[in-house]
This record gives structure tokens, C-alpha cells and sequence, in this order.
């Protein structure tokens, strides 16, 4: 989920678009998200663009750069604290009238919000290849942060999530299996979603970050592009995690991303069964990939 998108635009006017006025530019930008948001929440700003021309864009690639710019109630500049990226895919047609959300951002992983009232503003280039290109701006969101609750503080150590593996570094092509453990620590029982098959993995049930050395997204395969977003599947089951009770399972990450040699962290994140709107995140799992000559 972030402060950088990386991506590239070609344009069937690449040569004349530098000229037009910004009323005139054939994509629109809109953001959306949370009116309000408890400190230490993930929020998630979704980025849509529309093609208002009656041309078709060709190749164009969601998940271009964005500059986030994030002022407070009293009009100052919030600086982001690290580069935040939420990811890339393949080039499409860009059709007349055609509308698509873009990559969800996470502004707090980049940016530290304390209790306040703050206006967020995405922006772009159209053309994420020239610099020199119009800008797309969007609407002004205004987000309040609000200090969390002593129940919501508890909804956040009601269930932790570990993530180890068997070694901290694997040979390029091999399989990286990621053990997880559900630890309950809410002092009741608790229903766990499970998929019912093998087939279905247990990836279902999370959100999975996957970062390269530099902080960008790790490229995730055609499969994890379909499993990165927790989602309903046909039939899931419910498992009763007792108090103080462990679930292990098992992340096949390299059927997820494209595990090229270098270094990478994963985190997965997972709303608290008891308390559906509070998330709960994992550790922070570095993993190192090895070219084949480098494994001894």
C-alpha cells in the first residue's frame, strides 16, 4: 500500500499533451477514503481515474507516481517519514468514459499522523515518463485521526500474529514457505476463518505486503495479485481458537511474488475476528533470495 507509484504513460498526443490547459486534460483524478480514523489504524486512500476524452489511451499503466501532499489544521506540510508504494500492472487501453480505481494507498505508512484534522491531495503526471507533462490533481480529502479507546487498544493485543521461517535465506527458485502463528490472547474464544481445501490457501485470510531493499512492492505473480486483498471465498469454515490457543499455517510466498535475488520483508495483516474493524499486524519478516551461485 503509498508515497511513490511507479508506472509509465503513453499517449497518442505525447508530443502536443504538454500544451493543454489543465481543464482540458483527458483524465480526471478522485481520491476516497475515511472521514475518520482511529491513531494507529491503517488508512487506505483509493485513487480513481477516469478518461473523460473520446480517445482511447494506449498502455496505460495504473499505479504511475503520485506525490501525496498532507497538511494539518493549521496549514503545515506533514513530511513523509519513508517512501510508501503501493504497486504496479500491466499496461492497458485506457477507453473513452472508462473508470478504474487505481492501487489503495496506505498514507500512514509513509506519513505519522497524530490526533488531528488533516486534508490529504494525491497528484501525478499524465505522462509518468516526462517530467515536463501536465499535472493531474485531485480533491481534497479531509481526514480526522482521533486518539484510540481503551477497548480498541485491547481489540489490538486480542490476537497476534508471528511469522518465522526455517531459514533467513533462500536459493532463487526454491520454495519460501512463511509459518505463521495466530496466537489468541483475548481471553475468550475466538472464530478463525479457514479455507475448507487444500486448494484454497490460507493467503485468502490476509493482507499481504511484500516490500524489495528499496521499500518498493515486491512484483506479485497472477495468483498473488488475485490473493493479496483478504477475501470471501465459495465456503470458508470457522476454526474456535480457545484462550491462549495457537493455529499455525503456512504462506507459499513464492507462488505469491516473484522472488528475485535480493532482500525483501513481508507483513501480513488481519482484522481481530472479535472486533472486524480493528487490524492487526504481523512482525516485520525479512527474507533474503540467493542466485544460485551465491548458496553454498
Amino acid at each position: 500500500m503509498r508515497l511513490l507509484l511507479a508506472a509509465s504513460l503513453l499517449l497518442p498526443w505525447a508530443l502536443s499533451i504538454s500544451a493543454r490547459a489543465a481543464d482540458e486534460l483527458p483524465v480526471t483524478l478522485t481520491i476516497t477514503g475515511p472521514e475518520t480514523v482511529t491513531m494507529g489504524e491503517l488508512i487506505l486512500i483509493e485513487p480513481i481515474l477516469k478518461n473523460i476524452s473520446t480517445s482511447t489511451i494506449s498502455g496505460f499503466e495504473f499505479g504511475a507516481p503520485y506525490t501525496i501532499l498532507i497538511h494539518d489544521e493549521r496549514g503545515i506540510e506533514v513530511k513523509p517519514n519513508q517512501a510508501a508504494w503501493a504497486g504496479s500492472s500491466a499496461p492497458v487501453d485506457f477507453r473513452p468514459r472508462m473508470v478504474r480505481a487505481d492501487f489503495p494507498v496506505q498514507i500512514n505508512s509513509g506519513f505519522k499522523l497524530d490526533r488531528g484534522k488533516y486534508t490529504v491531495q494525491f497528484a501525478r503526471h499524465l505522462d509518468s515518463k516526462d517530467p515536463n507533462s501536465p499535472m493531474l490533481k485531485s480533491n481534497e480529502l479531509t481526514i480526522t485521526v482521533v486518539a484510540p479507546s481503551t477497548e480498541v487498544e485491547k481489540a489490538r493485543s486480542d490476537l497476534s500474529i508471528n511469522l518465522k521461517t526455517s531459514t533467513p535465506s533462500f536459493r532463487v527458485g526454491a520454495p519460501v514457505i512463511v509459518h505463521i502463528a495466530l496466537m489468541n490472547k483475548s481471553g475468550e474464544d475466538m472464530p478463525i476463518a479457514k479455507n475448507p481445501s487444500n486448494e484454497a490457501a490460507e493467503e485468502c485470510c490476509y493482507r499481504i505486503d511484500v516490500r524489495r531493499q528499496d521499500g518498493k512492492p515486491a512484483i506479485y505473480t497472477r495468483y498473488g495479485e488475485e490473493v493479496r486483498e483478504p477475501h470471501d471465498v465459495i465456503s470458508r469454515v470457522l476454526k474456535t481458537l480457545h484462550n491462549n490457543e495457537q493455529l499455525e499455517e503456512d504462506l507459499p510466498l513464492n507462488k505469491i511474488v516473484d522472488l528475485s535475488p535480493g532482500t525483501y520483508t513481508v507483513l501480513l495483516l488481519r482484522a481481530n475476528p472479535l472486533h472486524p474493524a480493528t487490524i492487526i499486524e504481523s512482525n516485520v519478516l525479512p527474507i533474503q533470495i540467493k542466485a544460485s551461485d551465491q548458496v553454498r
